[in-house]
């Protein structure tokens, strides 16, 4: 996570250009399927919980956690199609056959297309859950992070 904030911008313009080459090869990877993949689930499940439940402390930093995948692989693989191998982890066959890739990818579950991280709706969903959540301001701030990210990288999503 260290690298991929790094190469959004967290530590200034020359340090996210020295992380870009290995954040690109990141965002190409198995491990970058896979934590889409969970990052997917984690805004899914978000997006199912009752308005009125107060979110556990440690949710908004999962919640931009899983935005900042979605934003690199956006940003250093913007045709990145998900490596199946990403759903044989042992605690997603735990969810059942089939169960990840549905809730995932709901307009592919029935088809055997191939699920491409092309646009990023998912990540503006994500930075709406973080603006409504919370009384802390802790997902305030982390939606602010990643909204400035997207205003700079327009260019580049």
């Amino acid at each position: 996570m260290d690298l991929l904030e790094q190469a959004v911008g967290r530590d200034g313009r020359v340090l996210a250009l020295k992380a870009s080459t290995p954040a690109r090869e990141w965002a190409c990877s198995l491990n970058a399927s896979r934590s889409l993949v969970h990052a997917s689930l984690i805004a899914r499940y978000l997006e199912r919980m009752n308005i009125s439940a107060e979110p556990a402390i440690h949710v908004p930093r999962a919640l931009f956690s899983a935005a900042m995948i979605y934003l690199c692989v956006a940003q250093y693989a913007p045709n990145k199609v998900i490596n199946m191998e990403a759903f044989a982890s042992p605690e997603l066959k735990l969810l059942g056959e089939g169960a990840a890739y549905g809730a995932c990818f709901p307009e592919h579950a029935q088809s055997s297309e191939d699920s491409m991280v092309t646009d990023i709706d998912q990540l503006y969903g994500m930075v709406d859950l973080l603006q409504r959540g919370g009384r802390w301001g802790i997902s305030q701030a982390f939606a602010g992070v990643l909204s400035s990210a997207l205003e700079e990288g327009k260019g580049g999503i």
